[in-house]
């Protein structure tokens, strides 16, 4: 008769197998393509991604860049927001844009360029913490600090200045 065991240390198995010891998943090429109630709201293009999730977290990293294009109830391009950049937390509903952050409106003619951008999706606001540039038409907005809607129709601008242009037959 022959017996064989083994014996696995309780301890070591649950450290090995933690959510987040786990490695995330990665893909290339990236399309997204976001819709409610049947009708394309926004998408999501980018290079690679890498997506974090655990029983706290669900993130997804864009570490070479992104773009996303927003629309309206018709499907027309609204605005669209790029950056080197970007992370993604699903469960705190921020999103956050880094380097060469550009966040245009469509329809408006309006752009906004930073160095860094946080979207907090739940409460509808974007913010930055950094210098950034406001063009709206001919005019150009500075600052360093900007609290907005995430339209961008109501916003706070901290140490600003501007260089705004008035038409002659105006004065």
């Amino acid at each position: 008769m022959l017996f064989s065991a083994c014996k696995n240390d309780i301890k070591q198995i649950n450290r090995l197998t933690r959510m987040d010891t786990l490695p995330g998943d990665f893909a290339k090429g990236i399309v997204m393509k976001i819709s409610q109630n049947g009708k394309l709201t926004a998408t999501l293009v980018a290079p690679e991604m890498i997506r974090e999730e655990n029983d706290t977290a669900s993130i997804s990293i864009f570490p070479r860049g992104f773009e996303m294009r927003f629309f309206d109830e018709n499907e027309n391009l609204e605005s669209l927001i790029s950056a080197d950049y970007g992370k993604d937390d699903q469960h705190r509903k921020i999103f956050e844009a880094k380097g060469k952050v550009i966040f245009r409106k469509k329809t408006k003619g309006e752009g906004l360029y930073t160095e860094h951008l946080i979207w907090n999706k739940k409460e509808k606001k974007i913010y930055s913490f950094v210098p950034f540039k406001y063009v709206k038409g001919n005019d150009i907005i500075y600052g360093d600090t900007l609290i907005a809607d995430e339209n961008m129709e109501y916003y706070v601008i901290k140490k600003s200045s501007a260089d705004i242009y008035m038409q002659k037959d105006k004065l």
